[in-house]
């Protein structure tokens, strides 16, 4: 055996890393996950169907998110003009990368964008992808609710806006 394997089982064993089954399952408090969409073509077998709100059509996206919380490093909530909440997610160096190449490889497709809670996960809204993004800025102009923003605040450092002072 592997002297690598025989010590992680060794503390496996002995409890020195506890692993229960409520500490694997929790449901994380807040997830923002962004999907990426694939062509209906392409017979992906890891891609769902998916029915977009805005204009409302069917695609699919990969069922695994290309993006998602871990990469995100601040936020900046604002009030959109419909009378929902915007917000602008700024990535980490992984997230940043990650952006920069789907957005450059999928031109003309979806990033769809889900936001959730440990009571419930929804579709907020679908990003077209026009042009490459390099900065790692996410904006979702629209779409989520007070409740949402807020539990938004308190998992993520908020940025401050280039006209605050400091």
């Amino acid at each position: 055996m592997h002297p690598i394997l025989r010590y992680t089982a060794a503390a496996l064993l002995t409890g020195a890393i506890p692993l229960t089954a409520s500490a694997m399952s929790r449901k994380p408090e807040c997830t923002v996950r962004f999907h990426m969409e694939v062509r209906a073509t392409e017979k992906d077998p890891f891609s769902i169907p998916v029915k977009l709100q805005n204009p409302p059509r069917q695609i699919f996206m990969e069922s695994t998110a290309s993006i998602s919380e871990r990469q995100i490093q601040a936020i900046h909530v604002f009030p959109a003009n419909d009378g929902t909440w915007g917000c602008l997610f700024k990535l980490d160096d992984s997230g940043r990368l990650t952006l920069s190449n789907l957005s450059a490889s999928n031109r003309g497709r979806t990033l769809v964008v889900y936001v959730g809670s440990d009571k419930i996960t929804r579709q907020v809204i679908d990003i077209f992808i026009d042009r490459p993004v390099n900065d790692g800025m996410i904006p979702i102009m629209r779409g989520l609710t007070y409740p949402e923003t807020e539990l938004l605040k308190k998992k993520f450092p908020v940025a401050i806006k280039p006209t605050d002072k400091p």
